[in-house]
Order: structure tokens, then sequence, then C-alpha cells
């Protein structure tokens, strides 16, 4: 009978403690779904601070929206754990996330503001708003738990509070596309003690050349207003595995102590005016996967030194002034590399007949443009994987090859083959096989026949001063959704497909002057078309401009 008892009161004492476990439990989740009182005050205030309003807003993302709708102090959703863009710590309810970027906002952030009295932020993001030429005020600096911040493209001005020094928790800050500066004390010293930072983004800051200590992985100091030589200092930042010097105005010579960054896999040089040569001890940098050298005005011959960077996958060498002949054999010995741009860089390519039997890797991104090829390269034909390719203004001469209209299906997306000096397509079919082209150049090429029409994708379909004849093919009627449209300076006749106005909701360019075209032009344009530029001239066409096209 004892025994009975002792497991009747064993078994309610279970039913009890289960029972108190699952009520607070629940008690404790539903308190803890709360967020505190004066975070919520805070928030609304901040709110409050702003008008919402998507005419003025910048943002050019098209899911841009509003977050603050759902801001509210009174009914079913006035708890700040459930508002857009707010993230609270699920143990102990502070507001730590505040994601607001692409939200609509305009208006301006002072000193005072309530969203500095959300101590326990550690990620905010209010990129790509509309906060009217406002200084960051250096009370940002209260926010001492921030591990993330993003400001990029959203309308501050002025220089950047030395404060931000203070961030320690920092690993990840972005104020990219503002109108902002860094004046002295230098760059080094206003992230000295942001020794978690691993990827700032300064594009478009002004910061003076004086970059005094830096400890970083990746420095982006692209799109400012760099003068001078690049400083020999840089090669003082051994940690760098990436530096972005792009879209600057720096001059003089690319500094040889480049050469000590040996953990270097990106350099972004790129649209600047570096002259000089590349310097040979480059070759040290033996991790380096991307080097952007476009659009400067490097000389001399390139370097053997280049082709001995195993690890390079992406070289940019075009708008160069190097001078003499390079053979492609010795970039197919940089067996990583899958984008090659040479265009206009001042070299004739020598591409050997033997190319085409050789096991090379295989490109996605090919640039030849200007680089004095007489005949299509024959290694083409097995690249299967590319999907950018421009052999435009070359001497290659005569017919298209048979290959080259059964190569790369289903990859290529830009093609390039104007301004050369072909008479022929070859035997093309009408409806070119290229399932996913959006770019076709074939201006300036000499060529003849039926016009070639691209696959449905493609968005722009330049073929200008040719001789083609014949009328347009209804085929092109089956095009999705068009942008540019040239036509120009052909010989091309007959009436024009009456399908062309399905274009009027994407055609920006329609250009069809000095052909034959002859009876009307079609009528069922609209004035809600997207059309910029339109040209019929020098036509036969009957009858005036339709009326619907007289405010284009």
């Amino acid at each position: 009978m004892a025994s009975s008892l002792y497991r009747l009161k064993f078994v309610y004492l279970l039913f009890f403690l289960s029972t108190f476990h699952l009520v607070a439990t629940h008690s404790f989740s539903y308190l803890q779904s709360l967020c505190h009182g004066h975070e919520r005050f805070y928030l609304l205030k901040f709110k409050e601070s702003f008008v919402i309003n998507k005419k003025k807003s910048i943002s050019i993302d098209p899911s841009a929206y509003p977050k603050f709708a759902s801001w509210t102090s009174e009914g079913n959703n006035s708890d700040c754990y459930s508002w857009g863009g707010v993230e609270c710590d699920e143990f102990n309810g502070h507001v730590i996330g505040l994601d607001l970027r692409s939200s609509c906002l305009h208006g301006s952030i002072n000193s005072s503001s309530s969203l500095f009295n959300l101590v326990h932020l550690q990620r905010l993001n209010l990129a790509d708003n509309h906060f009217k030429d406002s200084q960051i005020p250096s009370t940002v600096s209260s926010l001492s738990k921030l591990t993330y911040l993003n400001l990029s493209n959203s309308v501050f001005s002025s220089k950047i509070p030395l404060k931000f020094s203070q961030f320690s928790q920092m690993s990840s800050l972005d104020l990219s596309l503002n109108h902002l500066e860094i004046k002295k004390p230098s760059l080094g010293h206003l992230v000295e003690n942001l020794t978690r930072l691993e990827k700032p983004d300064l594009s478009w800051v002004h910061i003076p050349s004086s970059l005094g200590n830096l400890h970083l992985n990746i420095l982006d100091l692209s799109y400012n207003t760099f003068k001078g030589n690049i400083p020999s200092s840089f090669g003082k930042l051994i940690q760098l595995s990436s530096l972005n010097l792009a879209q600057n105005e720096l001059t003089g010579r690319i500094p040889f102590e480049l050469a000590n960054l040996t953990q270097l896999t990106a350099l972004f040089l790129y649209q600047n005016f570096i002259s000089g040569q590349i310097p040979f001890r480059l070759v040290s940098l033996t991790k380096l996967s991307v080097l952007h050298l476009a659009g400067n005005r490097l000389a001399d011959q390139i370097p053997s030194s280049i082709f001995n960077l195993k690890n390079l996958e992406f070289l940019d060498l075009s708008l160069n002034n190097f001078t003499g002949k390079v053979e492609f054999d010795k970039f197919g010995k940089l067996k990583k590399l899958t984008s090659l741009h040479l265009s206009d860089c001042g070299v004739s390519l020598i591409i050997s007949e033997t190319s085409a039997n050789t096991t090379l890797q295989k490109f996605q991104t090919l640039g030849f443009y200007l680089c004095d090829l007489s005949k299509f390269p024959d290694f083409l034909a097995n690249q299967d994987e590319l999907v950018w390719l421009d052999l435009g203004t070359n001497n290659i001469h005569g017919q298209v090859p048979e290959w080259f209209w059964n190569m790369i299906k289903e990859n290529l997306e830009v093609i390039d083959i104007s301004e050369n000096f072909l008479t022929s397509l070859g035997q093309h079919p009408i409806l070119l096989p290229w399932t996913r082209l959006i770019i076709l150049y074939l201006t300036f090429t000499k060529l003849q026949g039926s016009l070639p029409i691209p696959s449905f994708s493609t968005l722009e379909y330049l073929v200008s001063k040719n001789s083609f004849t014949e009328k347009i093919p209804e085929l092109i009627c089956n095009k999705s959704s068009p942008q540019v449209l040239d036509l120009s300076n052909n010989n091309l006749s007959g009436s024009l497909p009456q399908c062309l106005h399905n274009f009027g909701d994407s055609l920006l360019i329609l250009d069809l002057r000095r052909n034959a075209f002859e009876g009307s032009i079609p009528q069922t344009w609209t004035n809600g078309s997207k059309l910029m530029i339109i040209n019929f001239s020098q036509n036969k066409f009957q009858g005036w401009l339709p009326r619907s096209l007289a405010s284009v």
C-alpha cells in the first residue's frame, strides 16, 4: 500500500513539474516577445523625423518599400518585435538590428536623433535612402556595439567623424557612394582601433594621400579623387588580400613595393593615368587571381613575368599603350585563366595555327577588340563555356566560318564582330542559334545577303552599315523585349512587319534610316512607348509620321 501511494505521489509530482515547466516556458516566451518600451519609443521618434516619399527616393532597387509602414504604437502590431526591419534579441528583448535599406526615407539625421539611444544595436543598415546631405553625427559613437554599419548611397556629406575610431567591434563598414571625406588625421588613425574590420568600402570617399597605419585584409578606395603617384607605403600593408584603387586620378608608375603584398589575390588599378612598365617584381604575387589594369597609359611590352602568375583567373590589360606582339599560346599556360581582355592595348595578338589542336582552358570572356587579328581564331570552336566575345575592329576578312554558328549555343550572351572586312555570314541559320544572346554587334562589316535574326533573348541588335538585302524576316516578331534595334545603312526593302508595335514597351532606340523600306509606318505605337530615338529617314515610306510618334 505504501509502495503504491509512493508511486502515485511520484506521478503527481512529475505531472506538476511538467505543467509548471510548460506554463513557465510559455510565459517566458510571451514576456520575451515584447521589446522594451523605451526602445519602442525611440524607434517611433526616429520614424517621426522622416518623410516617406517614394517620389524623392533615389533608390534604383525595384523592391524598395517603406519598412516604417508596419511601425505603430496601437493595435496588435504595437510590439516592435514584429516591425519591418527590426531585429530583437530573443533572450533579453533588446533591439540589436535595424535594416532600413531602400525604405524611401527622406529627411535629415542630427546628433539628437533618438536612433543613437538604441545602445544595444549591433547591425545598422540605412543604405539607399535620402538624408539630404546630413553630416554623420558624432553621437553615432554611442552605438559602441556595432559590428556592421552600412550607410552607402544615402546622400551623407561632409567629413567622417573621428569618433568612428571607437567602433572596436566593427567588422563590416560601407560608406560608399556618398559625398564624404576623411580629413586629418589619416585614414590609418581613423581605423587604427578597428582591429576586426575586414572589408571597408570607402568608394567615392575623398581620402588624403596619407594613409597612416592600416591593418586590413581588404582595402577598397575606388571611385575617389586620389591624385599623384601610388604611395610606396602601400607596400607595407602586407596583410592585404585585395587592393582596389580603381577610378581615381593616379599617375606615375606602379611602385615595385607592391610586390611585398604576397597575400594579395586581387589588384584593381583600372581607369587611372598610370604610366610606365608593369614591374617585373609583381611575379612574386603568386596568389594573385585577379589583375585589372585596364584604362591606363602603361607602355612597353607586356612583361613575361605575367605568364608566371599561375593562379590568375582574370586578366584585363585593355586600353593601354603596350607595344609589340604577344603570342596567345603564352596565355594558354595560365591554366586557371578564364577571362582575358587585351582590347585596344596596343599589341598585335598572334594566334598560331596549332592553337586549335591544343588543349586550352575553358574561357568565359575574351576581349580581342583592335588586336590586329586577320582571321577568326580557330581555337574558339572548342570554347563551349564562352559568355562574352569581342572580335571587333580587326582585319578579319572573308566569310564567317561554319563552325562559328555551332559554337557555344547555350552560354554566349555578347558577340561583337563589328568593323571587320567580312563579306558573308556563310551558311548561317536564319534564326541564330545562341539562345541566351543579349547583345549582337555586326556593324560596318560589309556583310551581304538576308538579315540574320538573333535569338528571342537579344536586347541590343546592331547591324548598320552593311549590305543586307530583302525584307525583314517575320521571325523578328518572336523577339521578346528588344531595347536597341539598328538596321540603318543597308539595302533592306519591303514593308515593315506590323508586329514591330509589339516592342513598344521595351524599345528605346529604333534606327531604320537609309534603306529602301516602303509602305506605311506602323500606326499602333502609343504615346506610352519608351522610344527615345527613332529614325525612319531616307526610305520610301508613304504618308505622314503616325500621330502616336509625334512626341517621341
